[in-house]
């Protein structure tokens, strides 16, 4: 029963749009495919939040190539439309 009341908090808090601490424990946690870009594990889109921040935040990353880039917006582009599908 704790784990379903933790994803319905964990629901709530997605649609709130409240702002998630990453620690650096739970970063190391994240499996590469749950960034935009995996290979440098740049951007973490596992969840709601973090997707529209990598969104809001891919311009200002730096050290990708343009390819990574449009990989990277692809990628996050897809992470979103799982959220409004939620």
């Amino acid at each position: 029963m704790g784990k379903r009341i933790d994803d319905i908090i964990e629901k709530i808090k997605d649609s709130l749009d409240v702002a998630k601490v990453l620690t650096t424990k739970k970063r190391n946690a994240i499996k590469d495919s749950d960034f935009a870009v995996p290979g440098k594990r740049k951007l973490p889109i596992h969840d709601c939040s973090h997707a529209r921040n990598a969104a809001a935040r891919l311009n200002q990353t730096h050290g990708l190539t343009s390819e990574e880039k449009r990989i990277a917006r692809q990628r996050i582009q897809r992470a979103i439309q799982k959220c409004k599908g939620k």
